[in-house]
């Protein structure tokens, strides 16, 4: 007589396919999961040297400028939506000009001392140009 056993390969077949399915699956999502963390990462970046660029753009806009709070504070912005914006404190007293560009969720603030020439008051050069100050909000 012939015993009938077909049915517990199909079974194996089954659980093995199931298992190596799973694993697949696994793997896929933590790759998924490193693109993201790695996009985002290239983004943060992309926000810092944006900000960063605009006070560059900004000291050496200045420089030639006449030493006043309307002067200063007209630094033309990009038209772009995605441009950083950068506000600008003056402080005549210590002759120091405090820059903020934004870009998305990265701030980065720079202080500089400026030397003004006294017979038309505009920024000769910029002395001392302190680190950046770098924050990122979630």
């Amino acid at each position: 007589m012939k015993k009938n056993n077909g049915g517990y390969v199909l079974a194996y077949v089954m659980i093995v396919i199931t298992v190596v399915s799973a694993m697949a699956l696994a793997v896929g999502s933590v790759a998924v999961r490193n693109l993201q963390v790695q996009e985002a990462a290239v983004e943060r970046m992309q926000d810092l040297y944006a900000a960063e660029g605009e006070i560059e753009r900004f000291q050496a806009w200045v420089k030639g400028k006449e030493f006043d709070e309307g002067t200063i504070k007209s630094f033309p912005m990009g038209n772009s939506q995605t441009d950083p914006t950068v506000t600008v404190e003056v402080d005549k007293t210590y002759k120091k000009i405090t820059v903020t560009a934004k870009a998305r969720n990265t701030t980065v603030t720079a202080v500089m001392e400026v030397e003004v020439d006294s017979s038309n008051s505009t920024v000769k050069q910029i002395n001392k140009y302190q680190s950046y100050n770098i924050t990122a909000t979630q």
